[in-house]
């Protein structure tokens, strides 16, 4: 996996090496223009996510996850219970739901959602606040922007544990959704396992939880190098096809031969990436698997 900062260094060393900033920054525009169309060609495979929200007793409307761009299904959870909520078809579905009757209906279990303006509505208005609300979507594409943070060091890092604690570093919540890697070293209470891990909340600034425990060397009261970037969401290995797209541009009127070169390992790796995500080897879902029935959708509140 590379890091922004990595694939535009790389790109620098393919050009006029890492100290032309002018052209580190051609070079960046270019990786960034070329992320997007490659994960546009994709359609969506590579920005699926899923999240979870919580009911709230009685209350109809909640907020979208942030940065959704087509949500492909919804459920509740109760205990060992997991139910399935159906789109209303249309407007005038939804709007003849919700004029029934005078009296609200109450469920544990919704049947219908809409989602009007970022937030979305369910029918019957939820009634139990236990229940797990989990969000199945596509995000909307972010250009990466941010330069690797690198100040200070890691003093802890615990295998097994998502906690670590930094010296001399500034970390702050922009930093969220980001990935950081211990690097290896030759020393071995400084040696971290040069994974990418994300980061899932920071709690002070010396402090922050990754997502999924560290599992590397244990680090105690140590000065391990370390950085925090942003990550394409190109699949790991293919990192370095924007890079090759952005040499052959920079190549293309001064060095044929040299931009030939880069285009043809651009396109061997491109058209890789695109057999490994052909549609037709993904398994589909038919709706009338996706949807089922919600047996203990007991309706309250009916007049």
């Amino acid at each position: 996996m590379l890091t922004l900062s990595q694939q535009k260094n790389l790109y620098g060393e393919f050009t006029t090496g890492t100290a032309a900033v002018a052209n580190l920054e051609f070079g960046e525009r270019i990786i960034r223009a070329e992320t997007r169309r490659v994960v546009a060609k994709l359609g969506d495979n590579l920005l699926h996510t899923i999240s979870n929200g919580s009911a709230v007793a009685n209350q109809q409307e909640y907020e979208l996850p942030n940065r959704l761009k087509k949500l492909r299904a919804v459920t509740f959870q109760i205990g060992s219970n997991v139910q399935y909520v159906r789109l209303s078809p249309n407007r005038a579905h939804w709007d003849s739901l919700n004029t029934a009757s005078s009296t609200a209906y109450t469920a544990n279990f919704p049947e219908w959602y809409y989602p009007i303006a970022r937030k979305i509505r369910y029918w019957p208005t939820p009634s139990s606040g236990s229940a797990t609300i989990t969000y199945d979507y596509d995000v909307r594409f972010i250009d990466q922007t941010v330069a690797d943070y690198i100040t200070g060091t890691i003093d802890t890092a615990t295998p097994g544990s998502a906690t670590i604690i930094g010296v001399s570093v500034t970390w702050s919540s922009a930093m969220v959704g980001r990935f950081m890697q211990i690097d290896k070293s030759n020393t071995y209470a400084n040696d971290g396992d040069a994974d990418f891990y994300e980061i899932g909340s920071i709690r002070t600034s010396t402090q922050l939880n990754l997502v999924k425990p560290y599992e590397g060397h244990s680090i105690v009261s140590g000065a391990a190098t370390y950085k925090i970037g942003e990550i394409s969401p190109l699949p790991d290995g293919f990192h370095e096809l924007p890079v090759y797209k952005a040499a052959e541009f920079y190549y293309s009127k001064s060095d044929q031969t040299r931009s030939t070169y880069f285009r043809s390992l651009a396109k061997d790796l491109e058209d890789e990436l695109m057999n490994a995500n052909d549609p037709s080897q993904l398994v589909m879902v038919e709706d009338a698997d996706e949807i089922s029935e919600n047996p203990n959708n007991f309706v309250r509140g009916v007049g």
